[in-house]
């Protein structure tokens, strides 16, 4: 049933499998629009009928496989749909499943994260097994991880929204490896889904996953303080206004992330904390868009925050790291910036390198920087072979 404007209460009951947890219940159509969301999870946006506006959105825009809601989808689907709602008194008896997740919850990255309070409550009722679930509204995402085109359809049956029950399977805050499976066993013989999403829902497995995931935290984190170089530019799930995808971000940050099988001394970051992470990508990027504000902000006529030039940085801050590292220096913001002096005239604009993209973009620009800072390539291998040799000893305890 409806609860009033600022929450929505639904009846449910609980199921066991597996040692798994889930509710089913019915909620009316224009409160489950209300909430849900296919676009971002991370939305801090409340709006009426929030998904129904994303739709037209899209359906105005028209879709890309870039920008597409979850996957892209079908038009013709969607008014076959509408008209069965509508003309057909058409039912929808199988559940739609909804992972409801408190805004920006991470349990394990409490300290960074923006903080909300619970985007929902499950109080008990006189039925054994039986619940009351208290939404939220302004404070969660209902993420749809099957039935968008059910629910979407209603964006051509509106008159319906009011009146219609729908049959919903609700996962509060479901763990994101099991979102992840579900979400891939409903629809793993579909079209491939967006990158970015994909590593929103952490579909690894247990190595690769939490590698991901501590990189989605701390990306997440960028994104959403104010004192970032990134904050608000970085597109979470592919989609939005920021410059740089979430999915582009990830590539660069897990190869210093990740465990490595060869070349153990590349991994530098690894033993790191997320706190530690994010301060050295902080003083880092920092000491860049402080160096070269116009360059930063210009995104139109410079190539710095564009995914090639991110990536070029990103490329770059291994070899500054370890020759800060190997000379024993503070890796602080003020060191960095006199590091940088060589570049204070250099130009960086789109007039001189070109709207060029892809990894050899990436590699000259990051040659460049790294000859201007560093050295040639002989010397930024010699710079390699010292760093590793230390790191072999460390490994080794010798």
């Amino acid at each position: 049933m409806s609860g009033n404007e600022k929450t929505i209460t639904v009846n449910v009951f609980e199921v066991e499998q597996n040692n798994n947890v889930f509710y089913i219940g019915k909620i009316k159509a224009s409160d489950l629009i209300s909430i849900a969301t296919v676009k971002w999870r991370g939305s801090q946006e409340s709006q009426k009928n929030k998904y129904l506006n994303e739709v037209k959105e899209k359906l105005h825009g028209g879709f890309s496989e870039e920008e597409g809601i979850q996957r892209v989808l079908e038009l013709n689907r969607l008014e076959k749909l509408a008209t069965y709602i509508k003309e057909k008194e058409g039912i929808f008896p199988n559940s739609l499943i909804i992972a409801l997740n408190t805004k920006f919850k991470d349990e394990n990255e409490e300290e960074l994260l923006e903080k909300y309070e619970e985007g929902f409550e499950l109080n008990d009722s006189e039925v054994p097994g039986m619940y009351t679930l208290k939404i939220y509204r302004d404070q969660v995402n209902a993420f749809v991880v099957d039935g968008q085109h059910r629910l979407a359809a209603f964006v051509g049956a509106e008159d319906k929204v009011e009146e219609y029950d729908l049959v919903v399977t609700f996962f509060l805050n479901l763990e994101i490896p099991l979102q992840a499976e579900i979400f891939a066993t409903i629809n793993g013989n579909q079209r491939p889904v967006n990158k970015s999403l994909l590593y929103d829902l952490q579909a690894f497995d247990t190595g690769e996953y939490n590698e991901i995931k501590r990189c989605h935290g701390i990306v997440k984190w960028l994104n959403i303080n104010e004192i970032s170089p990134f904050y608000e530019e970085i597109k979470m799930l592919g989609t939005g206004y920021g410059s740089i995808s979430q999915s582009a971000f990830i590539d660069e940050l897990i190869k210093y992330v990740k465990e490595r099988r060869t070349n153990k001394h590349k991994s530098f970051l690894q033993g790191k904390d997320n706190k530690e992470i994010i301060q050295l990508l902080l003083s880092y990027f920092l000491s860049i868009s402080e160096m070269f504000p116009e360059e930063w902000k210009n995104k139109k006529d410079y190539v710095f925050l564009k995914t090639t030039g991110f990536g070029a940085l990103m490329k770059l801050l291994y070899y500054v790291y370890i020759h800060f590292n190997i000379n024993n220096k503070p890796f602080k913001k003020a060191n960095l910036k006199e590091f940088f002096g060589n570049l204070s005239k250099e130009d960086f604009s789109k007039e001189k390198w070109g709207s060029a993209a892809g990894q050899a973009f990436q590699v000259k620009l990051f040659k460049h920087l790294a000859h201007k800072v560093l050295g040639d390539d002989e010397m930024l291998g010699l710079l390699d072979s010292k760093y590793k040799y230390f790191k072999e000893k460390e490994f080794t305890g010798n």
